[in-house]
């Protein structure tokens, strides 16, 4: 199924979370649920409407990694054992930073 998001909204795909820290540490489900999320932007909407009517761009495209503080949109897609992936649509403004490598 495919989303195509109105307005100022992105459709993520959020990306597993290391089960362990970079010390060795193995964090249980409830330290994980802490940490920031990182995701891939499946979709992006035209932006928002200015004023006069006409759209600001939100400044995401396809592809690229996302650094989330907390997930408040709407999960389209719940993870499963064939397919561990979770689609969630949510606002542009949920996303704190553009990942580089």
């Amino acid at each position: 199924m495919n989303y195509k998001p109105t307005g100022d909204r992105v459709v993520l795909e959020l990306l597993p979370q290391d089960d362990m820290t970079s010390g060795g540490i193995i964090l249980p489900d409830s330290a994980k649920a802490s940490l920031h999320l990182h995701a891939k932007v499946l979709a992006v909407g035209p932006g928002k409407r200015s004023p006069e009517g006409k759209y600001i761009p939100s400044g995401y495209e396809v592809g690229q990694k996302v650094l989330l503080g907390r997930i408040r949109g709407i999960v389209l897609k719940q993870p499963s054992e064939l397919n561990p992936a979770s689609i969630t649509l949510t606002d542009a403004d949920e996303i704190l930073a553009i990942v580089t490598e």
